[in-house]
């Protein structure tokens, strides 16, 4: 009996340095990507990561910094090392990724914005509204500052949004019928004003999105 406690005690001496020393590289890491220090964070969890493997901890962060340094594959797959020994992960992986998303909207980045959301969703999909929400609002700013062969922007906002979330398909389709009126009506005076003819080609989509969204006859009572 005595044996047998003081080989437990022995293996708490010796596991419990390796746990707090763990949790200090870990907060290291955290400092690291707090001042944007992303290599320098990389290089400690790799680290502990490859002198613990099992550390969920260690795997999750380095997949937050692989999201903000552009490696993509390389954080999904720290991602799925962190949901294979922690399942709650799924939560926070998906909600970084949102975060990250939101970001590269809020700079312009409105493809690398997509993709995160995509895998957002994929981890957690509790928020495809919230994303759709954000999609939408970025797709009306759009509309309001395009300068029509600028269009795909509010193209790509408005179909995920829809994707994301159908009941906003109405709504959209209203926003894209009224910018192709607009086009319409500016196309139409400068035809006048040169004397040529045609409806420019940007403005076209906003009609086919509408169509689509609502089908044509729908659309039509919007005129």
């Amino acid at each position: 009996m005595i044996r047998r406690i003081f080989t437990a005690a022995l293996i708490m001496l010796i596991a419990v340095p390796s746990l707090v020393f763990g949790w200090g590289e870990v907060r290291k890491a955290r400092k690291f990507m707090k001042a944007g220090m992303y290599p320098q964070a990389i290089a400690v969890l790799e680290q502990r990561i490859n002198d613990s493997p099992d550390d969920e901890d260690a795997h999750f962060e380095l997949g937050v910094c692989y999201i903000y340094t552009g490696n993509l594959s390389a954080a999904d797959a720290r991602f799925e090392s962190a949901v294979r020994l922690e399942p709650d992960y799924g939560y926070k992986i998906g909600v970084e990724y949102e975060k990250a998303g939101t970001e590269a909207l809020k700079r312009g980045g409105v493809n690398r914005a997509l993709t995160l959301f995509s895998k957002a969703v994929t981890y957690q999909p509790a928020l495809r509204k919230e994303i759709a929400k954000k999609c939408f609002q970025a797709g009306v700013a759009a509309l309001d500052r395009v300068p029509p062969e600028d269009g795909n922007r509010s193209k790509s906002l408005f179909e995920a949004a829809c994707r994301y979330d159908p009941s906003l398909k109405e709504a959209a389709a209203r926003k894209s019928y009224e910018k192709f009126k607009s086009l319409l009506e500016m196309a139409t005076a400068q035809n006048e004003d040169s004397g040529q003819s045609g409806i420019p080609h940007e403005s076209l989509w906003f009609f086919d999105f509408s169509k689509a969204c609502m089908g044509k006859s729908s659309v039509l009572t919007m005129s």
